[in-house]
């Protein structure tokens, strides 16, 4: 029976509680062998984990807020860096100079990109000095 409970949903474990704590109080603790104490203890347990739940809740949001942000902003530089590029490009702005810019090419990586082919393997060994070991695949 107790396992039953582990496999709950918080939603379900806080309703499940919510349904323990009415009973225990409409019911001696005792009755279930319990005391006033453990009862009380299970409440505050309850309380707390609930609180826990909905404070998970509203980071989750304010997260979800935040890429949200940070997605409109991202946009919006887009916006401004492919004008500034284009306007760049047709003014006739020196090959040199867009260079200067780092914008890699159509064909190329991005410059923090590492390239698929380039994949490798790390194995490290921890002993009084630390090796590393460098292959590519």
């Amino acid at each position: 029976m107790a396992d039953a409970v582990s496999n709950l949903s918080d939603a379900d474990l806080i309703a499940l509680g919510k349904t323990v704590s009415t009973a225990l109080t409409s019911v001696p603790p005792a009755t279930y062998g319990s005391t006033s104490a453990k009862a009380t203890a299970l409440d505050g347990l309850l309380n707390t984990f609930e609180d826990d739940v909905n404070a998970s809740k509203a980071t989750q949001a304010a997260d979800q807020a935040a890429t949200a942000t940070k997605t409109t902003s991202r946009s919006a530089y887009l916006v401004g860096l492919k004008e500034f590029l284009n306007v760049a490009k047709a003014s006739g702005t020196a090959k040199a100079n867009m260079e200067l810019l780092g914008v890699p090419k159509m064909t190329e990586a991005p410059p923090a990109t590492v390239p698929a082919a380039h994949t490798a393997t790390v194995t490290a060994t921890l002993t009084e000095d630390l090796s590393i070991r460098h292959c590519h695949r």
